[in-house]
């Protein structure tokens, strides 16, 4: 095994039981993971501290807005409050990839009602929820999201595709 699949199956442990999560969608965690880059391997940068509001700054502008492509506005600080009641503020164990991966979850969770981004977020929903495998899926998902503006998530998605393809 890859260190990284060593650390997906050390978090989906974690996840089940720290967390309650006892159903991981795998291929949206290896995206998550694949998000934080190097930071993955180092002890330090792996881990989010949720008391340090410009970590979590930090978080909802290069991870929310620029890697998603999210608006700026309260939901998403919202959404990151939520996902640090999930883990527990007195948890110290606050892994990286996990907290991407609920990020995505709670977006997930609020399409497209509640969320300006409604088309994009239906079609994140649609590529990661239930079978989303076939080729045909994942490229139609990349190229609507390079056609309706959203660039930064088509690199994104592609990216999470071409690692879970080696």
């Amino acid at each position: 095994m890859s260190k990284l699949d060593d650390l997906l199956v050390k978090y989906k442990k974690n996840m089940s039981e720290k967390l309650g999560i006892k159903k991981v969608d795998d291929a949206l965690l290896r995206t998550a993971a694949k998000a934080c880059g190097p930071a993955l391997y180092k002890a330090d940068a792996s881990m989010v501290s949720s008391g340090d509001a410009a970590e979590l700054e930090r978080i909802k502008k290069n991870f929310l807005i620029k890697k998603l492509g999210l608006k700026d506005d309260t939901r998403l600080d919202e959404a990151i409050q939520k996902v640090v009641d999930i883990f527990g503020s007195s948890n110290r164990q606050k892994y990286r990839a996990i907290f991407y991966y609920l990020l995505i979850k709670e977006f997930k969770s609020v399409a497209p009602a509640k969320v300006q981004r409604s088309a994009y977020l239906q079609e994140l929903l649609d590529f990661y929820g239930g079978d989303y495998g076939t080729e045909k899926d994942s490229t139609e998902t990349i190229l609507f999201m390079r056609e309706n503006g959203y660039p930064a998530v088509a690199d994104f998605l592609e990216y999470g595709k071409k690692q879970a393809t080696n």
